[in-house]
């Protein structure tokens, strides 16, 4: 496995939210895990906006049809040792890190990989709402919008576990940049790729030749393919998104998936794509020290 140096300072430019892959050996547990990283100021809104949505009608009807064991909320507690994992499955970590709260959505086994997407989906519907108020009022930038789908009864089929959304100009510019420099894309699309395999190990049954399927391509033109086993299903930056002069003259742009219709895949394919801002947060981290 190659090294990775990890750094902590997520506040510099102070984005809404960043989203961080970590890899096993980042985890106490031991597991892959998708991280959101906020300001700690905002934790008490977001866990709040959670439990509403979680108690409310519409959230205890979902979670009673789309999981199919442990269909209870855990709310968040604390022990001698710290805060204990908490909500569906128990696969919520929370930590500080300076100023900054980490909310690790931790990437366990196949039994729990509904836990995990429903967990994705609250706290990305909760920030992405918080986000308006933070970039008009507050003077935050925004890295990304992520959406994600989770299907109701009876919706089990095609497309029903989709991903979509924006990257935003720092990502944008930081790939160019990537291209740019030479080699970078291929050490990029190697840990992005590495990510996505060991996400695809914890969560699927498949094993690792199907693993092998999971890869990352960085185009010339900075534009990413996300790839993982299944009917040609990706998650990408697809051409026609794309102004005619191309990303060097977009502010933001829009990606989004094919076929991607089971849990497993949108967890893994988000696994790139966390591993992606990550990667691009700690650039742009180098770049301002520098």
């Amino acid at each position: 496995m190659q090294s990775k140096e990890i750094l902590v300072t997520h506040t510099f430019p102070k984005f809404v939210y960043t989203p961080t892959f970590f890899f096993p050996e980042e985890n106490i547990e031991g597991v892959p895990a998708l991280g959101f990283v906020f300001n700690h100021s905002l934790f008490e809104d977001v866990y709040e906006q959670n439990m509403m949505k979680v108690n409310s009608e519409a959230g205890i009807s979902l979670a009673a049809e789309y999981l199919p064991q442990q269909r209870e909320f855990i709310p968040l507690g604390q022990d001698l040792f710290g805060i204990e994992p908490f909500g569906y499955g128990r696969c919520i970590t929370f930590s500080r890190d300076g100023d900054d709260v980490i909310l690790k959505v931790l990437l366990v086994k196949p039994e729990l990989v509904r836990h995990a997407c429903l967990m994705v989906n609250l706290i990305v519907k909760t920030l992405e709402s918080m986000s308006y108020d933070l970039v008009d009022n507050k003077g935050c930038l925004e890295l990304i919008n992520i959406n994600t789908l989770i299907p109701r009864l009876g919706e089990a089929g095609f497309h029903c576990h989709s991903v979509g959304g924006r990257v935003h100009k720092p990502v944008i510019d930081w790939l160019l940049q990537v291209v740019e420099s030479g080699d970078g894309e291929y050490v990029l699309s190697d840990l992005v790729a590495q990510a996505m395999k060991l996400s695809f190990l914890k969560l699927s049954d498949f094993g690792s030749g199907a693993a092998d399927d999971c890869g990352c391509l960085i185009l010339g033109d900075g534009r990413f393919i996300l790839q993982t086993y299944g009917n040609a299903t990706d998650l990408s930056i697809y051409p026609e998104g794309v102004d005619y002069c191309g990303l060097k003259c977009s502010d933001s742009v829009d990606f989004s998936c094919h076929n991607l219709d089971t849990a497993y895949q949108q967890l893994v394919l988000l696994s790139g794509l966390f591993m992606i801002c990550r990667l691009a947060m700690e650039g742009l981290v180098h770049l301002s020290s520098n």
